[in-house]
């Protein structure tokens, strides 16, 4: 999928940048200031749940390059499927408390500011998941996956869907991954500075709201 001229040059010209200084000095600054809370909840789960605290996994980047993202280890180490359904017998006590605020993708902002990724945009998705990218593929790649966008305030409650799924890879593929797909492209064509901050906001009062529940 071709991007319109104009919307080439907005990526090209002011957009990219400004979003890139933004992108580094909110996730230094987070970083920095969430530092405490960040080692003790290091340390809750290394000497709490037993193994290592953190959690490496290969996701697709821009271009359809592959990268590491970093995350903190949530779940015991038995092997199963790559998502994560809000039953998963593999979520540790810790675990689920950490992934209730999202706290184990606070190591994202390490790969933010090496620019693997963004504060706003498409989720980066599992390799084995790129073949059903369909028509989205060049549009979503063309630009660096993110923490956040509408796709994922509008998937907050995947964990509760996945729920005695038998098979949550295929549902996935199946029912949910196509309409992240094509909200997330959507997004992509009218973004702009100021709809991602909104995104931004909108992403933080969800995330501390009473009755949540819990989260992939």
């Amino acid at each position: 999928m071709a991007l319109p001229q104009d919307l080439l040059h907005l990526e090209r010209g002011r957009f990219r940048p400004i979003c890139r200084l933004f992108d580094t000095g909110l996730a230094a600054a987070l970083l920095l200031s969430l530092l405490p809370l960040f080692a003790l909840t290091v340390l809750v789960i290394r000497c709490g749940g037993g193994g290592p605290a953190f959690f490496f996994q290969s996701r697709v980047g821009r271009n359809g390059t592959f990268f590491l993202v970093y995350k903190l280890r949530t779940m015991n180490r038995q092997a199963g499927p790559g998502l994560t359904a809000a039953d998963d017998a593999r979520v540790t006590k810790i675990g689920g408390g950490v992934r209730r605020y999202r706290i184990d993708e606070w190591p994202q902002m390490l790969n933010i500011l090496v620019g693997q990724m963004s504060f706003v945009g498409p989720r980066p998705e599992l390799p084995c998941f790129l073949a059903d990218y369909g028509p989205h593929l060049p549009l979503l790649l063309s630009v660096r996956p993110g923490l956040t966008d509408p796709a994922t305030l509008a998937s907050l409650d995947e964990a509760e869907i996945l729920r005695g799924v038998d098979d949550p890879e295929a549902f996935y593929r199946e029912h949910l991954l196509p309409k992240k797909l094509a909200l997330s492209a959507r997004y992509k064509l009218r973004r702009n500075f100021c709809r991602d901050l909104a995104v931004l906001l909108q992403t933080g009062v969800a995330l501390i709201r009473p009755g949540r529940k819990d989260q992939p």
